[in-house]
């Protein structure tokens, strides 16, 4: 698959890589729908190898999602906790 970066793209997974690179590295991305913040984010977080878990916060998402979410995201395909695994979190 033969892929075209912007510029500015290129600049911005370069960002966000080096932000992955850090010790509990984060970071707030904002701007328009369909700018293409996802799809960066998920190709930096392929690139360091992290696991992608995706949330998408409704309007009735309260604390227990967050909980049960936050607790599937550490669990293995057998439900053994993995602490030591490197995990990205989009929020949509």
């Amino acid at each position: 698959m033969n892929l075209v970066f912007f510029r500015d793209a290129i600049n911005h997974l370069s960002r966000i890589i080096r932000v992955l690179r850090q010790a509990r590295g984060n970071s707030l991305q904002i701007g328009l729908g369909g700018s293409g913040r996802a799809s960066l984010t998920k190709l930096a977080s392929s690139i360091r190898g992290y696991s992608l878990f995706s949330i998408e916060i409704t309007k009735n998402y309260r604390d227990i999602q967050w909980k049960e979410d936050l607790k599937k995201s550490t669990q293995n395909g057998w439900g053994q906790i993995q602490t030591w695994r490197r995990s990205s979190f989009p929020f949509q």
